[in-house]
C-alpha cells in the first residue's frame, strides 16, 4: 500500500480506542503512527478529525520528557564484541559528569549479540547473550540516567527469549523501545532512530526538530534533513585505520540557546572535538 492510501485509511478509521489495533494491522511502529497524525494536522482534513488527531498526538507522543538543558549522546557500544571497549564508555561518562550532564541518550546496539555466529545453536546463543548482560551489569556506569533505544543487534537478544526491558530497567536505566522513539528536551522534539526510519512516511520537520541516529558508527550531519549520525563508542569502526569523524566517540546536546551539538572523537585515549553544530529552533 502506498503512503497516500496508508495515510487515508488510518486517518479515516482511527478512534480513541483503536490506536494499537491499527498500528499492528499496518505493521507500523508507535512513532510512525504519531508521524501520520502530525502529517494529518498539516493537511486539509475535516475539523473534527483534526481535534481527534491532536488529542491522540498529545496523549501518546512523548515517551520521555527531559527537564535537562544538556544531555549526552552515545551509541553502538556493542558490548560482547571482541572490539567493545569499556574504557571509551568510561571516558564518555567521565566527560558527561564533568559537564554536569545527568541524562544520556543511547542510540542503540548496546550489545553485539553475535549476529554473525550462524554456527551457534539457540541454547548457545542464549548463553552468550546472557554473558553480555552480565558484562553490562558488571561494567556499565549506573550513576547517570541512561535512556536507551534498542538496535538491530539488541533485537537478536530479544529473539532468544531474553526480555531486555525487564533485564536492563533500573532506577537509572530505562528502555524507550525498539528502533525509534520520540524524546522532548525542554521545548525541542527529538527523534531517536537506529536502522529504521520513522521519517520515511512524513517530512521530518512535521514531527521533530532533530533526528539523531545510531547504526552508522561515524559522525555526520545532514543539514537539509536535520539528521545527526552518532559515532560508535567501540573499536567496531567502518574503517579501523581512519581517525576524526570515523573514530570512536560520543556527543553532547545543549538546548540552552538553540540546539548546540559538540561531537567528540577518542583518538589515542584523548578526547577531541571534531564537529560543532548550532541548529536554530
Amino acid at each position: 500500500m502506498n503512503k497516500s492510501k496508508l495515510y487515508q485509511e488510518i486517518i479515516n478509521n482511527v478512534t480513541l480506542d483503536n490506536f494499537d489495533t491499527l498500528k499492528d494491522k499496518f505493521n507500523l511502529t508507535h512513532n510512525e503512527m504519531l508521524g501520520l497524525f502530525n502529517y494529518g494536522l498539516s493537511s486539509d482534513i475535516i475539523t473534527s478529525k483534526k481535534e481527534l488527531l491532536l488529542f491522540l498526538l498529545l496523549e501518546k507522543q512523548f515517551l520521555l520528557t527531559l527537564d535537562s538543558k544538556r544531555v549526552g549522546l552515545i551509541s553502538d557500544t556493542h558490548i560482547g564484541s571482541q572490539l567493545d571497549n569499556f574504557e571509551y564508555i568510561r571516558m564518555s561518562y567521565d566527560f558527561f559528569r564533568s559537564q554536569e550532564i545527568s541524562d544520556v541518550l543511547h542510540l542503540g546496539d548496546l550489545f553485539d549479540a553475535y549476529s554473525s555466529r550462524i554456527d551457534l545453536t539457540q541454547d548457545e546463543l542464549f548463553c552468550l547473550c546472557n554473558n553480555q548482560l552480565k558484562k553490562f551489569h558488571d561494567n556499565y556506569p549506573k550513576d547517570i540516567n541512561t535512556h536507551i533505544i534498542l538496535g538491530n543487534h539488541d533485537e537478536i537478544i530479544s529473539k532468544t527469549g531474553i526480555d531486555l526491558f525487564k533485564e536492563l530497567s533500573s532506577s537509572t536505566i530505562d528502555i524507550l523501545g525498539y528502533g525509534t522513539s520520540y524524546v522532548k528536551c525542554q521545548d525541542y522534539k527529538l527523534c531517536l532512530e537506529h536502522k529504521v526510519s520513522c521519517s520515511r512516511l512524513v517530512p521530518s520537520r512535521y514531527n521533530y526538530d532533530l533526528i539523531i541516529q545510531g547504526h552508522s558508527h561515524f559522525f555526520k550531519y545532514k543539514e537539509k534533513k536535520y539528521i545527526l549520525k552518532i559515532a560508535s563508542c567501540s573499536d567496531l569502526q567502518p574503517n579501523g585505520k581512519t581517525t576524526g569523524l570515523y573514530a570512536p566517540g560520543f556527543a553532547t546536546l545543549d538546548v540552552t540557546n538553540d540546539m548546540q551539538i559538540n561531537c567528540y572523537n577518542i583518538v589515542n585515549n584523548e578526547i577531541n572535538c571534531s564537529l560543532k553544530l548550532r541548529i536554530k529552533g
